[in-house]
């Protein structure tokens, strides 16, 4: 199949554009018509093309239907719409960066992840970005650097502290180092919020059992 130019669209949304003042529902408009495209014949031979405004029009569109197919949970498909939206504006990795990052996180591609999180974390310094890069690397077994993650977070991040300590404690865990797991356990047990506390004590009951076998 050729690859279809969103310069080609441009009489649709000439027409279009007469019609529809509110920008908003432009927006609306436009979106839906690059998502039935897609879905007709796959983002994969969708194209910028020639034109800016053309192009513009198509890379809001996929990015759109990216944030639609994250927030169904669909993350395959949010990272080949971010991944198209990224080969045709190449100056969007360093907002994409993160969403990507998060999607391979959640499509269990932890290495990946990790690599688009730390290039996001290069410019940005989100605690909650942090808190799942941590998350991203200890799922990469490279469970050194994840704990030295959490440790910042816990220090600097005051709205991400008990999340970070109980996957402290869970890398601390997968890390062989059970006492010290049970440490943070205990502490989340101590003051935590009713739901860390649940959560803490179902961890703190599989480091005792790790223990039990040492």
């Amino acid at each position: 199949r050729q690859p279809i130019a969103a310069a080609s669209l441009v009489p649709a949304i000439a027409v279009l554009n007469p019609l529809v003042e509110d920008p908003l529902a432009m927006e609306f408009v436009q979106f839906h018509l690059v998502q039935r495209i897609v879905e007709r014949v796959g983002a994969e031979v969708v194209t910028a093309g020639q034109g800016v405004g053309a192009g513009g029009f198509l890379v809001r569109g996929i990015l759109q239907l990216g944030l639609r197919h994250a927030a169904e949970n669909r993350h395959l498909e949010a990272i080949a719409a971010y991944e198209h939206a990224l080969n045709e504006d190449p100056a969007l990795r360093p907002e994409l960066s993160g969403r990507l990052g998060r999607q391979y996180l959640w499509a269990d591609q932890p290495r990946r992840a990790a690599e688009h999180l730390e290039e996001y974390l290069r410019t940005h310094s989100e605690c909650d970005v942090r808190n799942d890069y941590g998350l991203a690397l200890a799922r990469s077994e490279r469970l050194s650097s994840a704990i030295r993650v959490y440790h910042s977070v816990i220090t600097e991040c005051p709205a991400e502290r008990t999340a970070a300590r109980l996957r402290l404690a869970m890398a601390l865990r997968w890390d062989d180092r059970p006492t010290r797991a049970a440490r943070v356990y205990n502490a989340i047990i101590a003051d935590g919020d009713s739901a860390a506390i649940t959560e803490a004590r179902i961890g703190y009951a599989h480091t005792q059992m790790q223990l039990d076998k040492n």
